[in-house]
């Protein structure tokens, strides 16, 4: 099974996912949920993959830590690049919040932002019915 981009005409952010992502015909598939983007106005419907593919390439990025963090935290330290890799390739990912929220990290989205979240989440549930969502946040770092 695979989903094409249309699938999520409305998102203003693609998801990742994975291309091991379909595989895993007999374990759960993780979505793994961020909050939202940050950055300037070069932010496009594909920043999100953009994002995964840098950080699986192993460019370095202090924006790019949180995320990369979550790829080693089975093995509970900095994983290295052959392990960044494996672990983008095995899930989806996406940002809950589908626009821009700041400029840079620390700018808490305003109400309005959930709001219009909320009406589009189902559009990302709508990858398998066998997935495990697990939601990553500044302020609650290991919620699950």
């Amino acid at each position: 099974m695979t989903v094409s981009d249309s699938d999520f005409d409305g998102l203003g952010f693609l998801p990742h996912v994975g291309s091991e992502y379909w595989l895993r015909d007999k374990g759960l598939r993780t979505l793994i949920l961020g909050e939202g983007h940050y950055g300037d106005s070069s932010l496009d419907r594909h920043s999100t993959r953009k994002v995964i593919a840098e950080i699986s390439a192993g460019v370095k990025d202090p924006a790019y830590s949180g995320l990369v963090r979550i790829a080693g935290l089975k093995q509970g330290n900095w994983p290295s690049l052959e392990i960044r890799q494996s672990f983008w390739n095995s899930v989806a990912f996406a940002n809950y919040i589908q626009e821009k929220v700041g400029s840079h990290a620390r700018i808490r989205p305003i109400k309005g932002m959930w709001e219009r979240a909320q009406a589009n989440f189902p559009l990302l549930l709508d990858l398998p019915t066998r997935s495990r969502i697990s939601a990553r946040s500044p302020n609650r770092p290991n919620a699950t």
